[in-house]
């Protein structure tokens, strides 16, 4: 008898064309997903039902009956982009990463980089070669006072651009505009996801069909690896033997992953910006507070939608209303009543956290239209610090088409 090691799995995930629709007859299709060593929970359930027959014995019971299978499938992985730069004329690529945000969050939007080609660049604004590749809502990374400095694009008119945010200073004519791969909410996305599991046993395979989010959540501490957990419900699950690809599932040697697309970057480098909604000035000083400690906390959540010729009763996943949808909190020294007033005056800000710097190796969280609910004075190791805490909504400030532009939450892969 041979005793294996249980972290040693592999897993891999496809996007369902029809949902919870086998789809391991072709592994080939499936990615591999760079979990995190022993963050892979699969539980799978079948319930077992009472038939609750009238007995003739004080400690008899009826034999259960099987009824309606599921499964949870919890996983961690490093919040990464993709280590390709979107450079001039190069478009941004998915990674696993990507391939589930665009299924739990809804939209995705793969930019085409391009190059400064104005005179008379500014700040605030400037002219590239080709604007088809960017989109409001996107986000840009140009090299501006000899760092690559990343903004959200408010508004593309012909070939002009115009950040949000201003940079720090205006960037070279010539210079390259890196584009991203960003990830946006919509209200109704319709994907699902299948994972297939293997252990280091070989016959320890499993699929997970049918897989919609239960819950996300985000974890940015400062000098490490920012990391994001899924937990997805899924409507149905198979034993490898049972699976359309069986003969890659059951009696099987695991095989080495190929983890693609993923460049993990430490948060040291970066920035966390803030600004008054619709107003672009930068200020070295208030337009990048001191924060010493962060959460961002979204909210996204599916419910089943039931139906008799579902599978195991379910027919799809419905995205449920949970807003605010993004919330937050930041802590930054005490320097008077400033954001005790931005809370009282109901300010709109604008959050962005910026990990890394180099384009292909950059993470963007950002809150478009954010409100101040709550400020309270707290000791941060011995110095006087305040901890805001604020609330998103519909971003207010960037117009154009639904969703993408009007999105509360977006994840940029620089």
């Amino acid at each position: 008898m041979s005793i294996e090691i249980h972290r040693i799995a592999r897993l891999r995930m496809d996007t369902e064309t029809t949902f919870a629709s086998d789809l391991t007859a072709s592994l080939g299709g499936f990615v591999d997903v760079p979990a995190i060593e022993g963050s892979v929970t699969l539980v799978v359930t079948t319930d077992v039902l009472n038939p609750e027959y009238l007995q003739q014995h004080i400690d008899e019971r009826a034999e259960g009956i099987l009824g309606r299978k599921s499964a949870r499938l919890t996983f961690a992985m490093n919040l990464a982009s993709t280590g390709t730069a979107a450079a001039s004329g190069v478009t941004a690529v998915q990674g696993a990463l990507g391939e589930i945000l665009k299924a739990v969050m809804g939209g995705e939007d793969l930019g085409v980089g391009s190059t400064i080609n104005d005179a008379g660049v500014a700040a605030t604004d400037f002219d590239v070669t080709t604007a088809t590749g960017f989109t409001a809502g996107t986000a840009i990374g140009v090299v501006a006072g000899g760092v690559t400095q990343w903004r959200v694009i408010e508004v593309v008119t012909g070939f002009n651009l115009t950040p949000k945010l201003a940079f720090s200073t205006a960037p070279a004519n010539g210079a390259v505009v890196n584009s991203c791969a960003s990830y946006y909410l919509t209200q109704n996305p319709t994907g699902t996801l299948q994972f297939v599991l293997q252990g280091a046993e070989g016959n320890d395979g499993w699929v997970t069909l049918g897989c919609q989010l239960e819950s996300m959540a985000i974890d940015v501490t400062s000098a490490a690896l920012p990391r994001i957990t899924f937990t997805f419900l899924c409507a149905n699950w198979l034993h490898g033997s049972d699976a359309a690809g069986a003969a890659n599932l059951d009696n099987y040697t695991i095989a080495a992953a190929t983890y693609s697309n993923v460049s993990p970057t430490v948060a040291v480098d970066g920035q966390y910006t803030q600004q008054t909604v619709n107003t672009q000035t930068y200020n070295a000083t208030t337009s990048r507070p001191s924060v010493s400690s962060e959460t961002w906390a979204c909210s996204i959540r599916y419910a089943p939608v039931t139906s008799p010729s579902g599978t195991q009763t379910i027919a799809q996943f419905r995205r449920e209303r949970t807003a605010p949808v993004i919330t937050g909190t930041f802590r930054v020294p005490y320097e008077g009543e400033t954001w005790f007033d931005v809370r009282t005056d109901r300010e709109d800000k604008a959050f962005v956290r910026q990990i890394g710097t180099a384009a292909g190796g950059t993470v963007l969280l950002e809150a478009a239209t954010a409100q101040v609910v709550d400020v309270q004075r707290v000791d941060e190791g011995g110095l006087a610090y305040v901890e805001v805490s604020w609330e998103g909504r519909n971003d207010t400030e960037t117009g154009g088409t639904p969703d993408q532009e009007e999105s509360a939450f977006r994840i940029h892969l620089g």
